[in-house]
């Protein structure tokens, strides 16, 4: 329960917890469970234990048949280890025997396939027999109850990832202010971000994550873009998720584009640089925001190597030509 709690909290709450420790818990169980198979007591005398089944475990898993006797009363049977087929072929076997009883109400197995001692049918008073049925009725109950937890589940954990449709208005307006925000200051003048719910700027159609009009006032953003911006925000995802880099990268990039720069190779520079404050203004510690943006650098090469016009220039390092803070040792 705890491993299954640990998935389904939000990350903000799960986030003081390391990832190791409801897996161990689970592991704990499993070889507390696996130890206490060889601790148990040993088999006594006349007892069935061994690598079949036990008969505690045939008696709750059997599927139980009641025959009607012909001199009044019935017997039910517990097919145990045959088949219902079999069960019927038993019966048959023993329709004399079973004719011979008084009558009354009887039990006899669960059924092994070697059919000892425990195919002698027994006599069960009426109250005994009302109790031998409730482990059945318990099970039936049991399961019922997990059923209506895996539904009420079903409905109230999220268990569809969220997007940025299913944001309220107000949540979608305040995250678009704090994005027109962060591109207004790399801008240097007003400018407007909006998430383009309607694809008609960017998204799969166009092929693009981000568009801005180069020395504009605005810029659009994938609906995905703006979700995981809004994720990293409120602490729903992890602050090292490569996701998270992208996000944030992707951001500064369109809003060095409303800044002037038509480059792509350059808005990438400089806004690899630039995501270090994005990623603060976001809620990130400045070394982990740093070192998203080092490791969105790194990587830059292999994921534009389909479109050379974005690969970031030569001199985009540590004092190099596009070093926006020349002197400071840290990079970008």
């Amino acid at each position: 329960m705890f491993a299954l709690a640990y998935v389904l909290l939000p990350y903000s709450v799960t986030a003081s917890v390391p990832v190791w420790l409801p897996f161990l818990c689970v592991l704990a169980v499993e070889v507390q469970f696996f130890v206490s198979g060889f601790r148990s007591a040993p088999p006594t005398p006349g007892s069935r234990l061994g690598r079949g089944p036990q008969e505690h475990d045939l008696f709750e898993l059997s599927e139980w048949f009641e025959l009607d006797l012909p001199q009044g009363g019935s017997i039910r049977v517990g097919a145990g280890e045959l088949t219902a087929a079999e069960v019927a072929g038993w019966a048959d076997i023993h329709a004399d025997e079973l004719a011979d009883l008084a009558p009354g109400n009887y039990e006899v197995g669960p059924l092994r396939l070697d059919a000892g001692p425990e195919a002698i049918p027994r006599l069960v008073p009426p109250a005994a027999a009302h109790t031998r049925r409730r482990p059945r009725w318990s099970r039936h109950i049991a399961a019922a109850a997990v059923l209506v937890v895996l539904t009420t589940l079903l409905f109230v954990v999220p268990w569809r990832p969220g997007n940025w449709q299913r944001l309220s208005e107000t949540n979608r307006a305040s995250a678009e202010a704090l994005y027109s925000q962060i591109a207004t200051t790399i801008a240097g003048h007003p400018s407007q971000v909006r998430c383009d719910t309607a694809g008609h700027h960017v998204g799969v159609t166009q092929d693009a994550d981000g568009l801005a009009i180069v020395g504009g006032r605005r810029a659009w953003l994938t609906p995905s873009i703006c979700y995981t911006l809004y994720q990293l925000k409120t602490d729903r995802i992890r602050p090292d998720s490569a996701a998270a880099g992208r996000a944030i990268a992707v951001l500064a990039h369109e809003a060095w584009h409303l800044h002037g720069q038509a480059s792509e190779a350059l808005a990438n520079c400089y806004g690899f640089q630039s995501g270090v404050a994005v990623g603060v203004e976001l809620g990130l510690s400045r070394h982990r925001a740093r070192q998203l943006m080092r490791e969105q650098l790194a990587t830059s090469l292999s994921d534009y190597t389909g479109s050379p016009a974005y690969l970031v220039p030569s001199g985009c390092h540590n004092d190099g030509r596009y070093d926006l803070r020349p002197g400071d040792s840290d990079f970008p």
